[in-house]
């Protein structure tokens, strides 16, 4: 019977010292993936209360080169991006790069700004007089780029493009289908790439780079009012952008860039859909109409 004791004592602590480990070993993989997205950057704010402090100049910066851009087209992707860097690109006073993705991907952002003009800028040198830019979509909803834009770019003038959420993710699958030859049902889309959905929360992107650009800095722009009156919106932009007037021709404003499969060859969204997007996307709409004290009329 002491034996019989000892064994089962024995057993007992063996398996209480297997849980602890297991405990332990859930705790530590816990941890690791938290670390892991923190350093990606993947975790969403809240609120702006929780952002970092404005990032200061120190007298160690770069001094600024004439081939720093002056303007940054940030997003959002599939809203009209392409279409507005193109227009801008006929005018004689303007340099641009598209999709340079230099503050939103680590690889490229480490090597500094000498290489981000190097790889961007190099064919607007000696182009006296006029004002560079580039157009990253992807800038918006990454969480660390504002700041680093903010850093290393403080002047610059910020241009972002808002689409009906629930249109701007139908055409990022229609656009994924044509651009790939892929024939996937849109319904399948949805399940498959929750973060394209994701792509549509605009109230707390928005915030953040209000959180670090003063507001004259920053132009936010309808995609559906580009798309209708390109004119009269692209007067709005080389005004912000201080640049003198220029008559953009018809058939230039008649192309629309980005577009994989033509702009009006997307099939119709089934009604019942639509209507389940739209009350997904409208407390964001509600949040992001009360930050900007305006109204968007999407839905």
């Amino acid at each position: 019977d002491r034996k019989r004791g000892m064994l089962e004592g024995s057993s007992k602590a063996a398996q209480a010292d297997q849980r602890k480990k297991q405990k332990s070993n859930l705790l530590t993989a816990g941890l690791l993936v938290v670390v892991i997205i923190l350093i990606l950057g993947l975790l969403p704010s809240n609120n702006t209360e929780t952002l970092p402090l404005l990032p200061t100049l120190s007298s160690q910066q770069e001094p600024a080169s004439p081939l720093n851009p002056s303007f940054l087209i940030v997003g959002a992707y599939k809203a009209g991006t392409t279409s507005l860097l193109r227009y801008l690109e006929t005018h004689p006073r303007v340099c641009v790069s598209n999709e340079a993705n230099h503050f939103n991907v680590y690889g490229k952002f480490v090597k500094g700004l000498a290489s981000y003009r190097d790889e961007n800028f190099g064919h607007c040198a000696g182009q006296d007089g006029v004002l560079i830019g580039e157009k990253s979509s992807r800038y918006l909803f990454h969480s660390q780029t504002p700041a680093r834009i903010r850093k290393e770019l403080p002047q610059a003038k910020i241009i972002i493009l808002l689409r009906n959420p629930v249109e701007r993710l139908y055409s990022q699958w229609h656009a994924q289908n044509c651009r790939y030859k892929l024939s996937q049902e849109f319904s399948n889309f949805l399940e498959e790439d929750p973060l394209a959905k994701g792509l549509g929360f605009y109230d707390e992107a928005v915030a953040r780079w209000l959180h670090y650009f003063n507001r004259d800095q920053i132009l936010i722009l309808r995609s559906e009012d580009l798309f209708e009156s390109p004119k009269q919106i692209l007067a709005q932009v080389t005004d912000f952008l201080g640049l003198p007037k220029h008559q953009f021709s018809d058939k230039q404003l008649a192309n629309h860039y980005g577009e994989f499969c033509g702009r009006f060859d997307k099939p119709s969204m089934d009604s019942t859909t639509r209507r389940m997007l739209e009350n997904i996307y409208q407390p964001s709409k509600q949040k992001l109409e009360a930050l900007l004290e305006k109204p968007f009329g999407w839905f």
